[in-house]
């Protein structure tokens, strides 16, 4: 047994495959907020940069993120704007449960949106919502999360898919493991050190001990 009480799970790469809305609609947000436009062979070399990368490369000044994440956010509540759950989710949401394992979703997106893309069922197998953070945000509601549960951090374990998840559940004293299926690319994950890279929800569920 792996010993871990709670899973927290990212949404957006790691739930939901967002990558090709994303892909789709970043110029538009660039144009809108001024900040250098990509095209889509360069979204696939930014997969491979850490987020603080991706954000100098892009000349995005820190003082907008905020204000680029509120846009996102909005977008995505718009029809069509839902993007479509990894195969496998449901099953992994029901196995976790089944253990005895409280999952948690901590999000820079807005519950509301995540309620939508899960669907009821789904999101009924989560225990708690703590969305909204901001982009360099999430260590604090990953261990505000963590306490909600009284669960100490070698009994938590976060799931994300880029550099800035790893860094936050550094930050906040839990376990992490990073997904291979999200917006970073395997090198650019194993490069930021998780205690796991995962490759499968097979994979995730057996370092969870499901």
């Amino acid at each position: 047994m792996s010993g871990f009480r709670l899973v927290i799970l990212d949404y957006d790469g790691t739930l939901a495959d967002s990558g090709p809305w994303f892909a789709d609609n970043l110029n538009h947000f660039a144009v809108k907020h001024r900040f250098r436009q990509v095209s889509r062979d360069e979204i696939e070399t930014l997969r491979g940069m850490s987020t603080r990368e991706v954000i100098r490369y892009m000349r995005v000044p820190f003082w907008r993120l905020p204000a680029i994440a509120r846009d996102m956010r909005k977008a995505v509540a718009q029809p069509g704007g839902t993007a479509p759950l990894f195969s496998g989710v449901t099953e992994s949401l029901s196995r976790l449960r089944s253990a005895g394992i409280a999952v948690g979703v901590v999000s820079s997106n807005s519950e509301l949106n995540i309620r939508v893309g899960l669907g009821e069922a789904n999101a009924a197998k989560v225990a708690a919502f703590d969305c909204g953070a901001s982009l360099f945000g999430k260590a604090g509601k990953l261990r505000r999360m963590a306490q909600r549960f009284g669960v100490p951090g070698a009994q938590a374990l976060c799931v994300g898919d880029d550099s800035r998840d790893i860094d936050a559940a550094r930050k906040a004293g839990l376990r992490v493991a990073a997904v291979t299926w999200g917006y970073a690319n395997e090198p650019a994950l194993a490069e930021a050190r998780p205690d796991h890279l995962v490759r499968s929800w097979d994979e995730l569920a057996a370092i969870a001990g499901v």
